[in-house]
């Protein structure tokens, strides 16, 4: 019966003129059990009954963006997978790796090329792009899924066609030589 009455009230709405919900829900009420409650006193009885409930507290960042509250600590800093060593190879890999594609590589040359040309291949050789997951004991620099993401990074914001090269060499046919 109440959805009746309801889209009765919807259809009797005039053009131009907002629905007020609460009041068109207390009229319903009335009209479907005979008790007059208006919102306001609908919502001073069910504030009287319930106690007031204190959240629980959660680490989790995410519930935690629900209730409006940012907890930064949970998230910031990042966690490091990486140890002393790992960062130092990485170091010593990522500054040359810019260097190398803001100085030598011109990725609108190579995309006119539709190639890339073969002083830049013996570049990044020489880098040692190709071997970058290899394992150090087949000539490789070994390095782990973290280190290989954050030279890929630089790559890609130099030239994705160089990044497609390099990431076909990470992974078709690679990864089944290995096991």
């Amino acid at each position: 019966m109440s959805k009746i009455l309801t889209n009765c009230l919807i259809a009797s709405q005039k053009p131009g003129q907002v629905l007020n919900i609460a009041s068109n829900l207390a009229i319903v009420r009335y009209a479907s059990t005979g008790t007059p409650k208006s919102a306001q006193a609908q919502a001073k009885v069910s504030s009287e009954k319930k106690p007031t409930e204190k959240p629980v507290e959660s680490p989790s960042f995410a519930m935690n963006l629900f209730r409006g509250q940012m907890r930064l600590e949970e998230i910031f800093p990042y966690p490091s997978s990486l140890n002393e060593e790992q960062r130092d190879i990485l170091q010593s890999l990522v500054d040359p790796t810019a260097k190398f594609f803001e100085e030598k590589n011109d990725s609108l040359k190579n995309d006119k090329l539709e190639t890339v040309p073969d002083d830049i291949m013996q570049g990044l050789k020489e880098l040692g792009a190709f071997g970058l997951q290899t394992p150090v004991e087949h000539n490789g620099l070994g390095l782990n899924n973290t280190q290989y993401a954050r030279l890929v990074e630089i790559v890609g914001s130099h030239d994705l066609g160089i990044g497609i090269v390099l990431g076909a060499h990470q992974s078709i046919g690679f990864k089944g030589i290995l096991l």
